[in-house]
């Protein structure tokens, strides 16, 4: 894995990361944090069009403050077909996983609100015979506490780890994948449980 690419991918998570957040700012109404994202997001386009460049043209273009746009056709206008189709591919390529890992991020953040407001405790109910209502409540409370804290599970190996939503990184995508298919196996086999148990089943 050569400088490139190492490069290349803190920018797709950096700029995910940017969207995201520009996000959230305008949800919230935070106006001075949108300029303040809006500006790094100026900073993050330059340079992944640096990215883009040969090594050996990067710095003349940093150094007269061009901006994306003007790199991009630079790069265009030097490039051989076969150049030009690579780019396209590998263009593709990150727009891909722009779009995969946004949605992640953006479905980690829904459901970490979700989990804030109790949702741990309606999916569980009311207690089934034999069960602690007390220890469900504190089942409840403890996920809701977690998630107050920004804190998601990843399950690898069978070992369960606890990171704050915004530390979370592309390769966690399947842990946290891991970690959410056992809380709703859990789930579907106590209601299952219920099912079997109830009367008239």
């Amino acid at each position: 894995m050569g400088p490139s690419h190492i490069a290349s991918e803190d920018f797709v998570k950096r700029a995910v990361w940017v969207e995201v957040s520009y996000g959230y700012a305008r949800e919230h109404n935070r106006r001075k944090l949108m300029w303040l994202l809006g500006e790094v997001k100026d900073d993050i386009e330059f340079e992944g069009a640096l990215v883009a460049l040969p090594p050996g043209e990067r710095l003349a273009s940093a150094r007269d403050g061009s901006r994306g746009k003007v790199a991009h056709n630079h790069v265009r206008s030097t490039e051989s077909e076969d150049d030009a189709r690579r780019r396209k591919r590998e263009e593709e390529k990150v727009r891909n996983r722009l779009a995969a890992w946004k949605q992640f991020v953006e479905a980690e953040f829904r459901g970490l609100r979700l989990r804030q407001e109790g949702q741990l405790g309606r999916l569980l109910g009311e207690p089934f015979a034999g069960e602690s209502s007390a220890a469900l409540e504190r089942l409840a409370e403890g996920d809701r506490r977690q998630a107050r804290a920004g804190l998601v599970a990843l399950m690898s190996n069978g070992h369960t780890t606890y990171k704050r939503v915004e530390q979370l990184r592309e390769g966690d995508m399947f842990s946290r994948a891991a970690a959410d298919r056992l809380r709703s196996t859990w789930l579907k086999e106590r209601r299952d449980g219920w099912l079997a148990r109830s009367p008239g089943a």
